[in-house]
Parts: C-alpha cells; sequence; structure tokens
C-alpha cells in the first residue's frame, strides 16, 4: 500500500469553524504526537517504522511530507518512489503512511 492523502474539510458559521475529516478512522491509533519547530525550514528526516502507521496532519502553518517505502531496511532500493504531500492549515487533509 502506498501514502494517500485523505481529506479534510472545514466549515464555518457565526460562531468559528470546525475542522473534521470523515475518511479518517482512529481503530488502530495507539499513540498521539503534536510536533512544534521553533525555526522555519527546519528539517525533519527519516521516521521510518516498519511495525508502525502513520498520520500526519498541520495544525498551524505548512510543510512537506515525502515517504518512501522502505524494501530492504539494510539496503534500500534508491529508486523507489518517492511520495509528496504538502499541508497546511488551510486543507485540513491528512496524509496516511503504512508500516
Amino acid at each position: 500500500m502506498d501514502p494517500k492523502l485523505i481529506n479534510g474539510n472545514r466549515i464555518y458559521d457565526n460562531r468559528g469553524s470546525l475542522r473534521f475529516s470523515n475518511e479518517l478512522e482512529f481503530k488502530k491509533i495507539k499513540r498521539f504526537y503534536m510536533v512544534h519547530n521553533y525555526n522555519k525550514n527546519f528539517v525533519r528526516a527519516w521516521h521510518g517504522h516498519l511495525n508502525e502507521e502513520k498520520y500526519i496532519g498541520c495544525i498551524k502553518g505548512t510543510f512537506q511530507i515525502s515517504a518512501v517505502r522502505i524494501d530492504n531496511i539494510k539496503r534500500p532500493n534508491k529508486k523507489n518512489k518517492i511520495h509528496n504531500f504538502y499541508l497546511n492549515e488551510s486543507n485540513n487533509n491528512f496524509v496516511y503512511i503504512p508500516k
């Protein structure tokens, strides 16, 4: 399975806004993290997990996620497809990255 974009949405009324995703399921989620970088253009890299799935969303700002299937942990194929996603606080989307 490849990484995929999970669509989110936002609705507005006189009270404010509500962000949601009807496509996101939380059945297998065991942990939750929120990451905040102090500096712009900071790169967090190599967060490979062989046994965990990831769901990534953006609360504030904009960022890029790149994911590559690791076919061999000791000698990964450098020609494997790179999946690039761009998330920001306005699009309300998530990225699913399989284990």
